[in-house]
């Protein structure tokens, strides 16, 4: 129970028996909404403020516009079709970040320079606004590069890079690096070209034998065989 006060200014409230106010409906339109006696949501010329938590049970829906939380620091809007923005940062320094899905590319970018994926203040991938990415480093110089401390003898849990052939065993099975460039035109990317291979000596499970192997390409028939290959038994 409570009740209904017209006052003399030409506002209406609700208040409570203990005259709390519950609602109140200004004469210039704005709707001020109270809980305790503390006002929670009002309505202004320039939109809807809320005082403490906001929780939807369904979507929250900007038809026009974005989102903005925290004074402008953090503010999301569609800056385009199929493109998202997250804007952050205060005014005259924002940081621009990008999400676009076209149908075949999902995108994530930054229109101010790096991204980085990390653990608490530690990069571990960066992607440089050059394109080059660095892995351990926060200023790659190559197209990839990769820091971090090594072994003496390196295995597949303490390496610089692993690369490993997931086939069933077989004779020749194992990881591969190929090596291409442009060979005619401006596109014309060489198929088949010099790599670096390790490979299995037989098809006998367990048996741990594996060589590696260094290919060359020849004008007309493919990458070949050609130059050295490591077994084993070799020093």
């Amino acid at each position: 129970s409570g009740e209904l006060v017209i006052e003399s200014n030409g506002n209406t409230k609700i208040r409570t028996n203990n005259a709390d106010d519950m609602a109140k409906f200004l004469k210039n339109g704005a709707v001020e909404l109270y809980y305790d006696n503390v006002k929670k949501f009002e309505t202004t010329s320039a939109g809807a403020t809320v005082t403490g938590d906001f929780t939807a049970s369904s979507h929250l829906v900007a038809t026009s516009g974005g989102l903005t939380f925290g004074n402008q620091d953090f503010y999301l809007y569609r800056s385009a079709a199929d493109i998202a923005t997250l804007r952050v940062g205060d005014s005259g320094s924002y940081k621009y970040f990008s999400f676009t899905d076209t149908g075949s590319v999902t995108r994530f970018s930054s229109a101010s320079g790096s991204v980085s994926l990390g653990s608490g203040a530690n990069d571990h991938l960066l992607i440089k606004n050059t394109g080059n990415v660095g892995i351990g480093t926060t200023s790659p110089t190559s197209k990839l590069e990769v820091h971090g401390s090594v072994g003496v003898i390196p295995n597949t849990t303490n390496s610089s890079l692993a690369i490993r052939d997931t086939s069933a065993v077989g004779a020749d099975n194992g990881g591969s690096i190929v090596f291409s460039g442009i060979y005619t035109g401006t596109s014309g990317f060489l198929g088949s070209g010099p790599y670096i291979k390790a490979y299995k000596l037989n098809a006998t499970s367990g048996d741990y034998s594996y060589g590696l192997k260094f290919a060359t390409r020849q004008n007309g028939v493919g990458s070949q065989a050609i130059g050295l290959t490591i077994t084993p038994d070799q020093k």
